[in-house]
């Protein structure tokens, strides 16, 4: 399918599902409520991510085939949105979400071939580093849980990981489209797809701030997992 028609299905669905997530947001329990530490004055829904999700993932595992994508990776991937969820309704210990994180991490770089088996030419002079087993686990382990935990911690502000991602989105589609890597042309036009969708409700439309939603931890989980993906 064209880079561009799969944006716009992306693009439309998601629409749909935040319009029909954001009255059911108090029963999942995805309201973020304002304190000391948060800017917004107001109770507001953070169902984005969960809208990404509903959309992607399910998406993925029907294509799974057709790119030869790992199921260890796909099961991963649910694994870590599910503890996302917990974390956004409960609030997970810090020490507890990174070990559970490690753990789902490792296994998907160690079983479900999303490994980083090189590192290029990132010292002049000296042949392309390539990782042994051990250290590719580790090092692909610890990529994996810091970009995620990056990215929550970039998601602070409206539009902010949404049009940061947005952009990581065009260049990988961008280059993928130059190189023809048929999996990351995939992935890069449904994120784009997904992000304007979202973003068009993270903004506020007035002073108030209502009708404003946020990706909570689902989405930024979500969004690092396909940016490490497509590196």
């Amino acid at each position: 399918m064209h880079p561009i028609s799969l944006s716009i299905i992306s693009f439309v669905v998601i629409f749909g599902f935040i319009l029909s997530l954001k009255p059911l947001a108090s029963f999942l329990k995805l309201i973020d409520t304002p304190d000391r530490r948060k800017i917004h004055k107001a109770s507001t829904p953070k169902i984005g991510g969960l809208a990404i999700a509903f959309f992607i993932i399910p998406y993925l595992y029907v294509k799974a085939p057709s790119f030869n994508l790992s199921h260890v990776a796909m099961l991963g991937l649910f694994s870590l949105i599910a503890l996302s969820y917990i974390d956004d309704i409960k609030g997970l210990p810090g020490v507890i979400q990174f070990l559970s994180q490690s753990v789902i991490a490792f296994l998907i770089v160690h079983f479900g071939d999303l490994s980083v088996d090189h590192l290029g030419f990132i010292i002049p002079g000296f042949h392309d580093l390539v990782l042994s087993p051990l250290y590719r686990d580790i090092f692909s382990t610890l990529s994996l849980v810091g970009l995620i935990n990056a990215f929550n911690m970039i998601d602070g502000l409206n539009g902010l990981l949404g049009s940061l991602s947005l952009c990581l989105a065009f260049i990988f589609l961008s280059l993928s489209l130059y190189h023809q890597i048929e999996i990351n042309i995939f992935l890069s036009s449904l994120i784009i797809g997904a992000l304007i969708a979202f973003l068009y409700f993270n903004f506020p439309k007035n002073k108030a701030n209502r009708n404003v939603i946020f990706l909570g931890d689902i989405g930024s989980t979500l969004l690092g997992f396909m940016i490490y993906w497509m590196t």
